[in-house]
């Protein structure tokens, strides 16, 4: 059976051509220099297993940011250093402390800070919530509640972005060694990159400049050729069910190269949020029938690569007869660049904005049977069925058919395969 989502839920207006040999596109090889992973879930007895690999000779500087599913706030973020054709994997469970998800890994690649070696680190709601704790002996305050779910519970379904901070220049490498010298073991130096973090005169020291942290990295016309390169891909795992659900990151490349065709390091210290998707080299995209177009600005660049007018997809419903159940995942890896007040006021190509929790985006369903018989087309109505997550109507309305969050999570007659939180409201007598 095969179903289309046929309302137009965004398309940009081009604003005005050009051509660019370095304009973003989404790599169909699979490589580049951001990759965008549309889910991971802790929930329903799943783990994600991530992976990442550097397919190319040189090495580099990576930011790993896992963000919530529901309005894109960042929960954890690492910057990772991989060496020559270096991979890394970690996976996405559920924290011991029962509510929210954590990442455990046992790769040995060098991360800043460690992973490897302990027990995972637990993800983080610093981002959505407002309250108050002691961290590492030190006094914090966060007040960034944006409506939504307050709890860790809303760490459990997010997605992914690996986002390229810089390639290491040779004088680097050689004194500071992220490769794996002996087979099994941890890189021979991932001290040294710490030291250059932590020593008092250490060059990536959070006490220097902002042009302390590109030091030992190419720029310019020397890392043009050597930027991108990076695959990605990920499974989500049922032990319990027996189940695994692969899929391959979306890549984009040219992400880095401005207008003059040259690539700058965007390696950041711990702890920060930053490089993100907005630091797009030009607003300017590419797209696969070979059309270069300029945007008013980044977040519109990158929406742009995303937008469909349609979706069609196939699920199998006979649970009864093969245990058969179908989820989809629709994921707006930038809606929050649009969304969200706190980020930005630039709504469009979406509907609606983040409030109280939620910024829905109405659609239209059509479904088919399996043998395409016209007779059997529905097309569905507000308030006959519903998707999930769906937002609460107002007493005296009807429901709408919505996607309401970035990480969307659609359930058909009850079938949870991928979350819980998201199948609350089930799309049940679809066909």
């Amino acid at each position: 059976m095969t179903k289309s989502l046929s309302k137009a839920i965004a398309l940009a207006t081009a604003l005005g051509a050009a051509a660019s040999a370095h304009a973003v596109n989404v790599n169909t090889e699979g490589l580049g220099e951001v990759l965008l992973y549309p889910v991971y879930t802790a929930d329903a007895n799943n783990q994600t297993y991530i992976n990442v690999t550097n397919t190319t000779e040189y090495a580099k500087a990576v930011k790993v940011r896992f963000v919530e599913g529901q309005n894109s706030r960042e929960v954890l973020d690492f910057n990772l250093y991989l060496s020559p054709r270096d991979q890394w994997s970690g996976a996405v469970v559920k924290s011991e402390n029962g509510e929210g998800a954590k990442l455990i890994t046992a790769d040995k690649s060098c991360t800043m800070p460690a992973i490897y070696g302990t027990d995972g680190i637990d993800f983080r709601q610093f981002n959505y919530t407002t309250g108050e704790d002691v961290i590492n002996g030190v006094e914090v305050e966060w007040k960034k509640a944006d409506g939504g779910n307050q709890t860790l519970e809303r760490t459990l379904v997010g997605h992914l972005e690996i986002i390229e901070m810089g390639v290491l220049d040779a004088n680097l490498t050689a004194d500071v060694s992220t490769d794996h010298v002996t087979p099994g073991a941890a890189p021979a130096n991932c001290n040294a990159l710490l030291s250059r973090f932590t020593d008092d005169n250490g060059v990536w020291s959070e006490r220097n400049s902002a042009a302390d942290l590109q030091a030992g990295f190419l720029s310019g016309a020397d890392s043009v050729d050597k930027v991108g390169g990076l695959y990605g891909s990920a499974s989500i795992i049922d032990i319990n069910n027996a189940t695994q659900i692969s899929y391959d990151a979306v890549a984009l490349d040219n992400f880095a190269i401005d207008s003059a065709g040259e690539a700058g390091s965007k390696h950041t210290a711990t702890g920060s949020e930053l490089p993100s998707l907005m630091q797009v080299g030009q607003n300017l995209a590419t797209f696969k029938n070979g059309k270069t177009i300029a945007f008013p600005n980044a977040q519109s660049t990158i929406s742009s690569l995303f937008m469909k007018e349609s979706i069609s997809n196939d699920f199998v419903l006979d649970f009864d007869k093969r245990g058969s159940k179908t989820n989809w995942v629709v994921t707006f890896p930038t809606k929050r660049f649009h969304v969200d007040s706190g980020v930005s006021a630039d709504l469009p190509p979406f509907a609606n904005p983040w409030v109280g929790g939620q910024s829905c985006q109405e659609i239209n369903t059509l479904a088919w049977d399996n043998e395409e018989f016209e007779g059997r087309k529905q097309t569905t109505k507000p308030g006959q069925i519903d998707f999930s997550p769906m937002p609460t109507p107002k007493p005296g309305t009807k429901k709408v058919n919505s996607l309401c969050y970035e990480t969307n999570i659609l359930t058909f007659n009850n079938g949870v395969v991928l979350a819980r939180e998201a199948a609350e409201a089930s799309a049940d007598n679809l066909v």
